[in-house]
């Protein structure tokens, strides 16, 4: 017998969203998910080796422009974070941010 297919390949798309926290983007579906994978389009992207290797490989056309750019945000201390019973967004780094 073979294989099933993994979950994602007949799962549609589907939006999900905490309804308890409010959002800036009126009309806004929530985050696209394919199963409980977040993706762009319809179809989960999952990259070949070799995409992965020439993807590497290849030259940056950005590369002296992105070593030329040097700033960054300010680094705010936001210990208060842990103990604050207000709602915030706090940026961990590129691409992570932590809802409280």
């Amino acid at each position: 017998m073979p294989p099933a297919p993994p979950a994602f390949m007949s799962a549609p798309a589907h939006y999900r969203r905490n309804e308890a926290l409010r959002t800036i983007r009126p009309g806004y579906p929530g985050n696209k998910l394919i199963g409980n994978e977040f993706c762009n389009g319809e179809a989960l992207y999952e990259p070949s080796f070799g995409t992965v290797l020439r993807w590497q490989l290849t030259a940056n056309p950005q590369k002296e422009e992105k070593k030329k750019d040097t700033w960054t945000p300010a680094v705010v201390p936001c210990a208060e974070a842990f103990f604050s019973t207000e709602d915030m967004l706090v940026w961990l780094g590129t691409p992570a941010f932590c809802c409280a």
